[in-house]
């Protein structure tokens, strides 16, 4: 984990903090155990990138403690896949507000390892998302 990490996870309201791997994560804390996965999206798609998706998580309604590997990847995606939702600034902070992020982290988990848990939990949001960023017309041309 480098410096830079630390810092932009450390300027965060609330703050990451980052766990090892045998202490359990406390239920409602921005608590992780994925420096590897923030790490890789921070090399991979730079700072400004990865303080959006973990502003995402820590500042929508009670998804705090969503802050797991294949999660915070499968926002990432999202983010990429369709930058003009991630665009529309407090629309998109507002629509994760009714997402339960815990809830697709476990829908995700229960696949039972047939589809990896990232590429899961980005389906899962892809469908909760799409309802409140495509309009009716545009979900016809589909």
């Amino acid at each position: 984990m480098t410096l830079d990490l630390q810092r932009i996870c450390a300027e965060l309201d609330p703050p990451i903090e980052f766990l090892p791997t045998h202490v359990r994560k406390r239920p409602g804390q921005a608590q992780t155990h994925a420096a590897g996965a923030m790490q890789d999206i921070l090399e991979a798609r730079g700072e400004a990138h990865l303080r959006f998706v973990l502003l995402t998580i820590v500042e929508s309604e009670n998804n705090r403690s969503a802050l797991y590997g294949p999660l915070i990847w499968a926002i990432s995606d999202r983010v990429i896949a369709n930058p003009e939702w991630a665009e529309t600034g407090s629309a998109w902070l507002e629509a994760f507000d009714r997402i339960d992020l815990n809830e697709v982290w476990n829908r995700a988990r229960s696949c039972g390892g047939a589809t990896p848990r990232r590429h899961a939990a980005s389906t899962i949001l892809h469908e909760l998302l799409r309802p409140i960023f495509v309009t009716d017309g545009q979900g016809r041309l589909l």
